[in-house]
């Protein structure tokens, strides 16, 4: 199915994802990949027709960078304006689209050029967060420790902090083990996506062996998909993994592990898994 479908089908599938027990939704202003104005319009259905309100939604979107996106396609801000300002019109564009008064996280799609931008970014957010129009902030993509570290301490010193990096769980950034280190020394939540693809050490989707072998295991005695042992591993290892599918049994899968159902990895499994993949 190319993107595009993907992205018409947006309100349906976001619709699918929440019936089956999501309550978490992750999407961006930036057309170019996301349709925020679809979720908005699921969230509508699912007030009307589940009865689920809005308050039972984790909702979180992003600023992206005009590098990010479709020059020739809708732009939720003026390239010309200020960062703060682009900022700004993002997110009451993304208050406008997801039709809520309010977003639990706003996060940067990707980081700026210099630890001050990004700080100026993150800091035309503060009056957001202060009249609870906002709950929580982060970085998405960001793969180097020190400069995150040092955006986080000038966040501080101005009262403000992060709460959630998202980045591509794979091993050409050596699984962010230093970063998730500093995430859980921090208090931060470290989201992942493309956790079962990204990797070519370990691919559910191709042959198993190497890593992938190690999973089917623990996936045999817990009586789940080597899928659902994997992301349990992830939940074990401290990481809130993002599901992607569009598939109505997968999705049924993934919300299995994530409400505990699955059953937990044994300290020796959890061992053998990181040794193979770290």
């Amino acid at each position: 199915m190319a993107h595009n479908d993907i992205q018409e089908r947006t309100s349906a599938l976001v619709t699918a994802a929440v019936r089956a027990g999501f309550r978490a939704i992750d999407t961006a202003g930036q057309r170019k990949h996301y349709r925020q104005d679809l979720v908005g319009e699921a969230l509508a259905t699912l007030a009307r027709e589940d009865g689920i309100k809005r308050e039972e939604i984790f909702l979180q979107t992003k600023y992206t960078s005009i590098s990010g996106q479709d020059a020739h396609g809708f732009i939720p801000y003026d390239p010309k304006a200020s960062l703060t300002e682009q900022v700004t019109a993002s997110f009451e564009n993304s208050l406008k689209e997801l039709r809520t008064t309010y977003i639990d996280s706003y996060l940067l799609h990707g980081p700026e050029s210099t630890i001050t931008r990004n700080v100026e970014a993150l800091s035309a957010l503060k009056p957001y967060l202060a009249s609870n129009k906002l709950r929580y902030i982060g970085i998405s993509n960001i793969y180097q420790l020190q400069p995150l570290a040092a955006i986080q301490e000038e966040l501080l010193k101005r009262g403000m902090k992060l709460s959630f990096i998202q980045n591509r769980f794979y091993d050409a950034t050596g699984f962010d083990i230093d970063i998730r280190k500093w995430c859980r020394d921090n208090d931060i939540v470290y989201q992942s996506f493309w956790t079962l693809t990204a990797s070519e050490e370990f691919s559910l989707a191709a042959q198993l062996n190497g890593v992938s072998a190690i999973i089917l295991g623990p996936a045999q005695r817990l009586s789940v998909t080597p899928e659902q042992a994997f992301y349990q591993f992830c939940i074990q290892e401290g990481i809130c993994p993002l599901n992607g599918t569009t598939d109505p049994n997968h999705m049924q899968l993934g919300v299995r592990v994530l409400q505990g159902k699955a059953g937990q990895l044994t300290d020796a499994e959890m061992q053998e898994i990181r040794k193979h993949l770290y």
